[in-house]
C-alpha cells in the first residue's frame, strides 16, 4: 500500500534480511509494522511456508493494539498465502487445527505460552516488540525480558529481536535492559518530518470545553489523565453541546466489546469527540484526527509525543490544543 518505500523502511531491510536485531524509532504512521515484517517474511519465507509452526512472533502492549492490528494485517498476509493469528485472554487461535505462522500476543499471554512449554511457540525465529517504550524499566518489561531468554531455550535457538518505537528516548538503554545485547544491535532513528500547529489556553473549568467545541467542527481526540475526568466531560459536553450521540469514552476499565464499537464509531465519524486516558496514546487506527486536546499536562514527555502523534496522521502538520484549566495542580 505503499506507493514508495519511507527512509525507515529503507534502512532496516538489509540489517533485517541478515538476522541482525535492530532498534526502530520513526514517527506515528511511518509503517514500522510493515518496515520489519515485509523483510522478515522474505527471511523466513520457506520456513514460514512449511506450515508446521509459528515462526514469527509479535508482541504488543494492548490487546485493542493487537485486535487493529490483526484488522490491519490479515488480508495482506492471507494474500501471501501465509496465517497470522492472534493469541490473548479474549482469542486463542494456537487452539486451531491450522496454526498461524504469524502470531499476535500480549506479554501476559506470552508468559502462558512459555511457562507452559507450548510446543507451538518451538519455532519462533524472530521477535518483533511494538512500543517498547513502555517497557523500559517497568517490572512489565523484566518479565518480557525473562521471558525472551526462556523463549530461546524452548527454541534451541536465540531469536532475531526487532524494537519498534515513535518515541525511544535512549534506544542502547533499552536494548541493554530488554535483550541485553546492545553490542551487536542496529539503531536506526528517524525524525518526524511534521510540524506543530500549538495553541496553549488557559480555560474556565470544564465548561470551557464544551463553549469551545460548540464552536468548532471535525474530529477531535481529547487526553485526560484519570478515568473519572473522562467520565466528567463526557458528561458535561452530552448535556450543553450538539454532541449528545458523537461524544465517546474510551479508557481501561471499560470491556472490550465496549472499547471496540468507540473506536469502530468514532473511526467512521465525520464530527465528533472521543474523550480517552492513555489507552488511545498507542497507534490503534481511529481514523484521521482535526486536532489533538489535551486536557492538562500529560504524565511524561514520550506520553506527550505519543498523544500528539495520534494527530492529522495523513498530513505534514498536526494540530494540538492545549487546555490549561484554571483549577489544574500544574498550570505551568
Amino acid at each position: 500500500s505503499f506507493k514508495t518505500l519511507h527512509p525507515a523502511q529503507q534502512a532496516v531491510i538489509d540489517p533485517l534480511l541478515a538476522g541482525e536485531d535492530i532498534v526502530l524509532s520513526s514517527g506515528t504512521g511511518s509503517g514500522k509494522t510493515e518496515a520489519v515484517l515485509a523483510p522478515l517474511i522474505s527471511r523466513l519465507w520457506t520456513s514460514l511456508h512449511r506450515n508446521e509452526k509459528v515462526r514469527i512472533l509479535y508482541v504488543s502492549p494492548t490487546k485493542a493494539l493487537i485486535n487493529d492490528l490483526l484488522r490491519r494485517l490479515e488480508l495482506p498476509i492471507q494474500s501471501i498465502d501465509l496465517r497470522i493469528g492472534v493469541r490473548h485472554g479474549d482469542r486463542d487461535d494456537l487452539s486451531k487445527v491450522n496454526k498461524p505462522d504469524i502470531l499476535l500476543t500480549t506479554p501476559e499471554s506470552l508468559d502462558v505460552l512459555v511457562s507452559k512449554k507450548n510446543p507451538d511457540i518451538e519455532g519462533i525465529c524472530a521477535v518483533i516488540l511494538d512500543e517498547v517504550h513502555l517497557f523500559h524499566n517497568t517490572q512489565r518489561g523484566l518479565q518480557l525480558s525473562i521471558l525472551l531468554r526462556k523463549l530461546a531455550g524452548l527454541c534451541s535457538h536465540r531469536p532475531q529481536v526487532a524494537m519498534l518505537s515513535a518515541t525511544v528516548a535512549n534506544p542502547k538503554e533499552i536494548t541493554r535492559f530488554i535483550t541485553g545485547n546492545e553490542k551487536s544491535t542496529g539503531f536506526y532513528s528517524f525524525k518526524s518530518d511534521r510540524t506543530i500547529d500549538a495553541q496553549i489556553r488557559q480555560i474556565q473549568g470544564s465548561g470551557g470545553l464544551a463553549e469551545l467545541m460548540q464552536k468548532i467542527s471535525g474530529k477531535f481526540l481529547v487526553f485526560a489523565n484519570a478515568r473519572r475526568e473522562c467520565e466528567r466531560l463526557a458528561s458535561m459536553l452530552r448535556d450543553s453541546t450538539n454532541l449528545k450521540d458523537n461524544t465517546f469514552l474510551h479508557y481501561s476499565s471499560l470491556s472490550p466489546e465496549v472499547r471496540a464499537k468507540t473506536e469502530h464509531d468514532f473511526a467512521a465519524s465525520r464530527n465528533a469527540v472521543c474523550i480517552a486516558t492513555s489507552t488511545l496514546e498507542l497507534g490503534i487506527d481511529i481514523g484521521d484526527i482535526d486536532a489533538i486536546v489535551l486536557w492538562g499536562v500529560p504524565a511524561s514527555l514520550e506520553s506527550f509525543l505519543q498523544r500528539i502523534g495520534r494527530g492529522n496522521r495523513r498530513s505534514k502538520k498536526v494540530n494540538v490544543i492545549c487546555l490549561v484549566p484554571d483549577d489544574s495542580a500544574e498550570p505551568v
